[in-house]
């Protein structure tokens, strides 16, 4: 799996910075999901909304109190001065805990809630009640489960286990979250507390009574209060983004006199589009992106064997911007390049003519990077290698034909027999980008 995702990740700093990413509901059929690879904070770098420590006593009281309180050691990486505060950025509820014990084992079940603190809203990049996509709100453990009272208070003897919507990276690897498809407005708005409680279920040997954990409470925040935000969907955990992601993606067809929709799969670690002559399925989402921001959205995949695109750019992957402008590339059985819109009879993607095209492997794994340095240029790299690079003004009208308000947009419109296209993992950052324009 380490080859198919390739080289590139995308730069998600722990809530204030963006949890935004990807995972499935806790009552999925799926086995696992995952959540953003969130580099360990520095004192340098913008705070979360809050770190929180929670205890849950020999009754089941839930008490949620700010992080870093006399004799309590925070997890590694994390500073409450960074992070913030209970109570004073963000603030947990829980309802009463119901306890139940079977066999050998003891269960705690309460249900959390979060009220947003801040003076300005969270949830998602763009402020407003109706954004056009909500980004989500994380709370991920970063110490614990540890038990602290009954007859074994030794973790590695009888360890607490937590039933959590995923795992991912926070402050260290394969840390338990859950995951609010929710957005806030402001303090003392209209809705500033999260629609729906969500339950929080922890498992111990009957020798536990009481245990302690650290938590991060994470979401993206609109500018000027963040300016970087990113979304990452990995198939190998995330199974189908429209329906497990977090956040999720949507599905759309485009109509066509003629055509039907293609199709959705995943399995064995992939996710595949796929469609005969006019049919077509593309996944996008829609947070805000300013022409003049600069952006990158990286794909790993290949075009399947079983295609036969006989050179047509039936697999596209890219973004559009506020101005409409479209950023997209596109791939057959043996080339890569940007790609335009032609209507037609049959959705019909064309290689844009005045760009090279790579010759290149698409029927193998490949991570495909694509960035756009604001209304500069657009450069391509394969494999982090430079491909190919074009000016921002040569860039194409996106067709009305795409969602209105659509970001990123990947999938497949197949023009001659077959199309299929698998992908690993598809991830996207809006902000900030480190690598100089046009440069190989």
């Amino acid at each position: 799996m380490s080859l198919r995702r390739g080289g590139w990740h995308g730069a998600v700093r722990a809530g204030a910075a963006v949890m935004l990413m990807l995972g499935a509901v806790a009552c999925s059929d799926r086995a696992d999901v995952s959540a953003p690879e969130v580099p360990v904070l520095s004192a340098a770098q913008p705070g979360v909304l809050g770190v929180v420590d929670g205890e849950v006593d020999a009754n089941g009281k839930v008490t949620f109190t700010p992080a870093g309180v006399p004799g309590v050691r925070l997890a590694p990486g994390v500073n409450a001065s960074v992070y913030g505060t209970q109570g004073v950025d963000v603030l947990l509820y829980a309802t009463p805990t119901v306890i139940t014990t079977a066999g050998r084992n003891t269960t705690w079940t309460f249900n959390v809630g979060i009220q947003n603190y801040l003076p300005y809203p969270i949830g998602a990049n763009q402020g407003g009640l109706a954004p056009f996509d909500t980004l989500g709100l994380y709370v991920a453990i970063v110490n614990g489960p540890t038990p602290i009272t009954g007859s074994c208070i030794v973790p590695s003897q009888c360890p607490v286990t937590f039933n959590a919507s995923g795992t991912g990276i926070f402050t260290a690897a394969n840390q338990p979250y859950v995951y609010w498809h929710d957005l806030l407005t402001a303090h003392g708005g209209l809705k500033d507390t999260t629609t729906d409680r969500l339950p929080f279920t922890f498992e111990a040997s009957k020798s536990v009574t009481g245990f302690r954990f650290t938590m991060i409470v994470g979401a993206a925040w609109p500018p000027p209060q963040q300016t970087v935000w990113s979304v990452y969907y990995n198939a190998a955990t995330d199974s189908e983004p429209d329906s497990h992601g977090k956040p999720p993606w949507k599905r759309t067809f485009m109509a066509f006199p003629g055509g039907s929709t293609g199709a959705e799969t995943w399995g064995s670690q992939a996710f595949t589009l796929s469609g005969s002559r006019g049919q077509n399925i593309y996944l996008y989402r829609s947070d805000s992106l300013a022409a003049a921001a600069p952006a990158v959205i990286e794909a790993n995949m290949q075009v399947s064997k079983n295609g036969k695109s006989q050179g047509q750019p039936e697999v596209v992957f890219g973004l559009a911007d506020n101005a409409r402008k479209l950023a997209m590339v596109g791939l057959s059985h043996n080339s890569v390049g940007f790609v335009t819109f032609a209507p037609s009879f049959l959705p019909t993607w064309g290689f844009i003519s005045n760009s090279l095209h790579v010759p290149a492997d698409p029927i193998s794994p490949h991570t495909y990077r694509l960035q756009k340095f604001g209304t500069d240029s657009v450069v391509l790299y394969v494999d982090g290698v430079h491909a190919l690079a074009t000016t921002y003004a040569s860039l194409p009208t996106a067709p009305l034909l795409l969602p209105v308000t659509s970001t990123a947009i990947f999938g497949t419109g197949s023009i001659s027999g077959k199309a299929n296209s698998d992908w690993f993992h598809v991830t996207y950052t809006i902000g900030a980008l480190t690598v100089g324009p046009m440069a190989p």
